[in-house]
């Protein structure tokens, strides 16, 4: 989570090229191909219903995804849409696959980071942590552009759009908290949901003791637990 804390922090910094910076971004939210990003024009963002649909042309193989925006990213977006709407890029302009993939292999030495890992390993956290935190499989399978299997694919066409805002905003939420916004918040996996507590609560009552009572209480909302538990934010 360290790794991840630096790599969303400098996304919205001055260490890299704006260009770079937003891809970075855009990245970490979705856990899209770079190629997604890097292709994308405005015409695949609806602002009035903010969905961002990404033509098959666009992907490496199989149909056209369709992801709700966040709310947390509508200013982002539309702060690029101000910057870049004249050029009909997202990111304001089209830059080569392979100067796009030479920086992504560079961003682990540009943050100090020990242990070597590319744009591609953004997907897998992503996928991993929604995974942890209790979103369904086939939600997270939606969200990265993965074609269902079996019966669902055959039968289920549906495009799970709430289901899917739902996972993004608790993905921004997550991101937040551990950014640095929530300095002294521990992240709990109880069964397959997520807990937020402080070091302060936890020494006082013990793990179990203090577990048990917000599962009891709060039914997987982390802005409910904080604000009935008094957690502090930073």
């Amino acid at each position: 989570m360290v790794e991840l804390a630096d790599i969303w922090r400098s996304s919205s910094s001055l260490l890299f090229k704006p260009y770079y910076a937003a891809a970075l971004r855009l990245l970490v939210v979705f856990g899209c191909h770079s190629q997604e990003v890097r292709l994308s024009t405005w015409k695949e963002w609806n602002m009035n219903e903010w969905v961002w649909t990404v033509p098959k042309e666009h992907r490496k193989g199989g149909e056209r995804i369709i992801r709700p925006v966040p709310e947390a990213m509508w200013p982002f977006i539309e702060s690029l849409h101000k910057g870049h709407s004249t050029t009909g890029y997202l990111l304001g302009e089209l830059k080569k696959p392979e100067t796009v993939s030479q920086w992504g292999r560079g961003i682990y030495k540009r943050l100090g980071h020990a242990e070597s890992w590319t744009l591609h390993d953004l997907r897998r956290t992503l996928a991993t942590t929604l995974n942890d935190m209790g979103i369904a499989p086939h939600v997270v399978e939606q969200l990265l552009g993965h074609m269902l299997s079996g019966v669902m694919a055959i039968y289920n066409r549906s495009q799970y759009l709430p289901e899917k805002l739902d996972a993004l905003n608790k993905w921004m939420e997550r991101l937040d908290l551990i950014s640095g916004k929530n300095l002294n918040v521990t992240i709990l996996k109880v069964g397959m949901r997520c807990w937020y507590i402080t070091d302060g609560e936890r020494d006082a009552f013990g793990l179990d003791q203090t577990v048990i009572p917000f599962l009891e209480k709060i039914e997987g909302k982390s802005s409910q637990l904080i604000e009935d538990y008094k957690i502090t934010k930073g």
